[in-house]
């Protein structure tokens, strides 16, 4: 994945047992930052993707609206 990302201008930020944490500009735009998201998981059953930092810890769904 980290390739992916980095050709969009991201880079990897740190790594777990069984996860990762990416930095993306938003000026990626959501729609390609999407599109290499899903297109990883869709390799591996059972892993997901979230944004951090993207919607309000109140509710999980509510946009923080930053960008």
């Amino acid at each position: 994945m980290t390739p992916l990302v980095e050709s969009i201008g991201g880079w990897l930020d740190g790594a777990i047992e069984h996860g990762v944490v990416y930095t993306v500009p938003v000026v990626a735009g959501f729609g390609q930052i999407e599109s290499i998201a899903d297109a990883v998981v869709g390799r591996y059953p059972g892993a997901e993707w979230i944004y951090g930092n993207i919607y309000s810890v109140d509710d999980g769904t509510t946009p923080l609206n930053w960008w």
